[in-house]
């Protein structure tokens, strides 16, 4: 049997702790060259550089190979206990067979992650780190959608410059900073503080700039990324102009880094024991040392990290918000009415027949619309009636309200239920009845009668 490592869903790397180097002086010395090359052969524009053979060292009273070291981490930026946060992780699964609303466990699809990065998780989705806030049967239609194909390990995301993954965990040098808890720490603060009281910056704010910046023009600041604003000042005058006052800068640097949490306390004593910064310079600088990339050190890996997962969690953002907003549909749309059909009626009874001319006939269509069928992952039921016959069946599509045909028990407690949960990326092929017959041997007592339904799915 085959084993594959899990990874986590919102930073996409391990669940358990990395491997640490050696802090020989040896391995220090050929593990940060090997980690230069590749960094400076990147920066050439080189994805997949040749290594240097390295000659295999060992030192008297060094206890390490250089081989190893080729899949270990800096022992200088990480610890075993800087590592401890990958091993506190949690799930996110449904069991179709719980009653009533938010019953989770280890059944169906399961998304783990760190308790770390579903913090961060959290403060995009609420503004806060309050879980309570947390729709969890939106947040797993969500990640339900963004499953990958069954050889991947990972959500349908990006996840940044993370090379690790596979069937088994790399330990990759020079990315330590993705191993790094993006929680907020005290030492994180602290250092950032001195950054910013040693004023190393250098620059005042720009009196040159115009009084307002034009209306459109922010409209579509509103909209950009860093990069493309840069991008967009080097080739654009006017856009140039828009952007010479400080209070712009301040604006734009909340707008684009709402992962740094610690910075706005530290502005507002800034402002009150100096002179004002110049929010350009400060943005650029933040921009560049907080950059996750490879080779990274300093005192900023944790919050490199954590920009790295907060731009994952923005592209989650949008498909929970969708399920939030998700509108109950009480008929079908008229296409698919349109091409329902149905060859001929079912007999549903709970216990005996009713008496002639008692018979009433009944429709449901399980399916609403098209985009249901595309988009939405359905809880598919069946339910039984005394003797472990089948009664009824119903389906539950995304958030939508239940939709029966036949008996449910609402109002027949003696009914139980089954389920079994169909993703949304999978088609029903069929569905197969189980019936079990009296046995030969044995005085006939009762009709044969459903005991089991088999669902098969393809995607």
């Amino acid at each position: 049997m085959s084993f594959y490592d899990t990874y986590c869903a919102i930073c996409g790397c391990s669940l358990i702790s990395g491997r640490i180097g050696s802090d020989a002086p040896g391995a220090l010395r050929r593990r940060r060259a090997m980690v230069a090359q590749t960094r400076a052969a990147r920066e050439r524009g080189d994805p997949d550089p040749k290594k240097t053979e390295h000659e295999e060292e060992r030192m008297d009273g060094e206890d390490w190979w250089s081989e190893d070291e080729n899949r270990c981490y800096d022992p200088t930026l990480v610890s075993e206990e800087s590592l401890e946060w990958l091993a506190a992780s949690r799930c996110l699964g449904i069991n179709p067979e719980a009653s009533g609303n938010s019953n989770y466990t280890t059944f169906e699809a399961v998304f783990p992650f760190h308790q770390d990065c579903f913090d961060v998780l959290t403060n995009v989705l609420v503004g806060s780190r309050d879980v309570a806030k947390i729709d969890k049967d939106a947040l797993y239609d969500a990640m339900s959608e963004l499953v990958a194909p069954l050889d991947a390990v990972c959500l349908k995301l990006d996840y940044g410059s993370v090379s690790g993954r596979g069937r088994h965990w790399v330990s990759e040098p020079g990315e330590e900073f993705s191993v790094t808890s993006p929680a907020t720490t005290p030492e994180v603060t602290k250092a950032l503080e001195r950054f910013l009281a040693d004023d190393a910056f250098g620059l005042r704010p720009d009196s040159l700039g115009i009084t307002r910046e034009p209306q459109i023009l922010l409209n579509i600041f509103r909209f950009l990324s860093g990069d493309a604003l840069l991008a967009l000042l080097k080739s654009s005058w006017p856009a140039f102009c828009a952007t010479r006052r400080n209070a712009f800068w301040k604006w734009f640097l909340k707008h684009d880094m709402p992962w740094l949490t610690e910075l706005g306390p530290l502005l507002l004593d800034k402002q009150r024991d100096g002179p004002e910064l110049s929010y350009k310079a400060l943005y650029l600088w933040l921009d560049k040392v907080m950059a996750p990339r490879y080779g990274m050190e300093g005192p900023f890996l944790s919050l490199a990290n954590r920009r790295r997962i907060w731009g994952v969690c923005e592209q989650l953002a949008p498909y929970y918000v969708r399920r939030l907003q998700e509108i109950s549909l009480d008929e079908p749309d008229p296409s698919i009415l349109e091409h329902a059909i149905c060859g001929h009626m079912a007999l549903i009874s709970d216990d005996k027949p009713p008496p002639s001319g008692s018979w009433t006939l009944q429709r449901t269509l399980f399916v609403y619309s098209a985009d249901e069928v595309k988009h939405r992952a359905t809880i598919f039921e069946a339910y039984w009636g005394e003797g472990g016959r089948l009664v009824g069946f119903g389906a539950v599509v995304g958030r939508q309200k239940q939709r029966v045909f036949g008996l449910n028990g609402a109002e027949l407690p003696h009914i139980t239920r089954t389920a079994t949960r169909i993703a949304a990326s999978d088609r029903v092929t069929a569905i197969t009845v189980v019936i079990a017959t009296a046995d030969p041997n044995q005085a006939t007592t009762s009709p044969p009668a459903v005991v089991a339904i088999l669902v098969r799915t393809c995607d």
